[in-house]
């Protein structure tokens, strides 16, 4: 699927000692997108001033729409 919206960084690891992987971010914005939510690290990122978008939560059809209005494009 072509989302017209290309992430700043695939895969970054993340965290206080870096242990986990992000799937795709957009650091200027602080936005994370994950594939598969986890709470720990998920609450990590909210803590420091990360917006997460937690991908399952949307229909594919529905989340280039998502992703751009979430970054403010």
């Amino acid at each position: 699927m072509e989302l017209g919206v290309v992430p700043d960084q695939w895969g970054p690891d993340m965290g206080p000692e870096n242990q986990w992987m992000v799937d795709l971010t957009w650091p200027g914005q602080r936005m994370a997108d994950v594939v598969e939510p986890n709470e720990e690290p998920d609450t990590w990122l909210g803590d420091q001033g990360w917006n997460v978008l937690e991908l399952p939560d949307y229909a594919p059809d529905d989340l280039a729409n998502v992703i751009v209005s979430e970054l403010d494009l």
